[in-house]
């Protein structure tokens, strides 16, 4: 049910902010605005197969990084049973991939 949080809590992004521009992966691109474009997701810090998007805090990989998909893996693996003595529940809209205004803040009591 939580698909689309879990994509946005562990970097892959949404299509919540898309952005089309030059395609830097390409060798030499030219762009001129009806082709060498992509779409980037502004909201992913790295790509499904674990391919960091951006510097995470600090240049230096051992110091900050994004998590590795094993890490990813074993925590989508968790299941908190029905009746959880945690209690917490995030509705997950029918929108929630292209939705720009969710997650919104919360109030946590």
């Amino acid at each position: 049910k939580n698909e689309v949080l879990l994509d946005i809590t562990h970097g892959f992004g949404s299509e919540r902010f898309p952005q089309e521009a030059c395609d830097v992966t390409v060798k030499n691109p030219v762009c001129d605005g009806s082709s060498g474009q992509t779409v980037y997701q502004l909201d992913a810090i790295q790509t499904r197969e674990g391919k960091p998007l951006v510097v995470v805090g600090h240049p230096d990989p051992i110091e900050s990084r994004v998590l590795t998909l094993e890490e990813i893996a074993r925590m989508r693996a968790v299941v908190v049973p029905e009746q959880s003595p945690i209690g917490i529940s995030t509705p997950i809209p029918a929108d929630a991939k292209t939705n720009p205004k969710w997650p919104f803040a919360q109030r946590v009591e």
